[in-house]
């Protein structure tokens, strides 16, 4: 399948790496608005609005964009 697609050897680790750091985010905010230095009211539109896509979805898809023509998300899923 890589020579099909030979950039997918970069975007699988590079996708579980952003996707650790989007949790470890997510754990560390949460843990904040747990010991009360912000509130949960605040945590999780944060969360949702800056930390994810900025750990997950701009890198994700920025790598996308760069491997264009060397990755393909569905094919190597279904072949």
């Amino acid at each position: 399948m890589l020579v099909l697609w030979p950039g997918q050897s970069t975007l699988e680790p590079s996708t579980a790496l952003f996707a650790a750091y989007a949790v470890e985010a997510g754990m560390l905010v949460h843990r904040a608005a747990r010991k009360g230095l912000i509130t949960f009211r605040l945590a999780v539109p944060f969360y949702g609005l800056a930390v994810l896509p900025l750990l997950t979805v701009l890198p994700m898809g920025c790598l996308f964009w760069w491997r264009q023509a060397d990755v393909s998300f569905w094919s190597f899923l279904f072949i």
